[in-house]
């Protein structure tokens, strides 16, 4: 083999290697709000969990909302002694960009790095920073020779990703009659009662959800997540499958936004007029 042929081959070698070998590490966030009047930082920063995973979070309280006007940005810098501007440096209209972000390439592909990640995903006004998370799921049965759960448990996949799962058996089907009382807690010294709590026939509501718009929208947490999907008779056991965080968060801050708080939903299962089982659903909304 010719000296300018191994010479090619290494220098593609090497330049393969170079591709496949770079990666972006994180080594320091700076935030600093220049009006604390209309916003600031509560956190943040950089967190290590080990040698490979690094992740970045950071919370911006807003004073005064709703913002109908936000323009942003974004300069990428080099460090050449010192830092000094390098390739990119772009000021996008937020309002506008965020109904259509295909319309300026650059900006969307920053605005890709984070949009999975952030609440930032929606068109102006900007007025809703809420977030809920699930803290606990607790699931009794009242009557084992009735009913049992197989499992109960919220599930973290990582800080964003977590879901709510649950299976109850049931030894007496088919079920022809069965009410469910639902009650929210919000904590004040103490869990006590919050603004809702009915008593719904369920097999009557299943039949024509939209008949109570209150417990339609409790129904909708569940519906695309549960079995639980159909009118009476329930002939089997009773799941709900990875009801994920983003779905409910939607639903308490978008849908029908409560204010921030830790809550809890009790739901009591009542079947031919007998106390069946008891599942209560605690969560903080911040």
């Amino acid at each position: 083999m010719s000296r300018k042929i191994l010479a090619l081959h290494l220098l593609v070698f090497l330049y393969v290697v170079i591709k496949v070998s770079c990666k972006i590490e994180f080594t320091n966030i700076e935030c600093k709000s220049t009006d604390k009047n209309f916003a600031d930082f509560e956190y943040c920063y950089l967190k290590s969990v080990n040698r490979s995973y690094k992740y970045l979070t950071l919370k911006v309280n807003v004073h005064k909302k709703p913002i109908t006007k936000f323009k942003l940005n974004m300069l990428l810098l080099k460090r050449f002694n010192g830092y000094r501007p390098f390739m990119y440096n772009v000021t996008v209209d937020m309002c506008r960009f965020m109904i259509n972000p295909e319309v300026n390439p650059i900006a969307n592909y920053f605005y890709e790095l984070f949009k999975t990640y952030s609440n930032l995903n929606q068109s102006c006004p900007f007025s809703v920073t809420s977030k809920f998370e699930f803290t606990n799921v607790k699931c009794t049965s009242l009557d084992e020779k009735f009913n049992e759960f197989e499992y109960c448990y919220i599930k973290s996949v990582n800080r964003i990703y977590k879901y709510l799962s649950l299976k109850v058996k049931l030894f007496k089907t088919p079920i022809t009659k069965v009410r469910l009382n639902l009650a929210l807690y919000k904590r004040y010294n103490g869990y006590r009662p919050f603004m809702y709590n009915l008593t719904i026939d369920a097999c009557r509501i299943l039949k024509v959800p939209a008949s109570h718009p209150l417990a339609n929208y409790f129904y909708s947490f569940l519906q695309n997540f549960s079995n639980m999907n159909h009118t009476c008779p329930f002939n089997h056991d009773l799941i709900v499958d990875k009801l994920n965080i983003d779905f409910v968060n939607n639903q308490a801050t978008k849908v029908l936004p409560f204010p921030e708080g830790d809550y809890m939903l009790e739901s009591q299962w009542i079947a031919y007029d007998i106390n069946r089982a008891v599942v209560k659903i605690y969560g903080t909304l911040s």
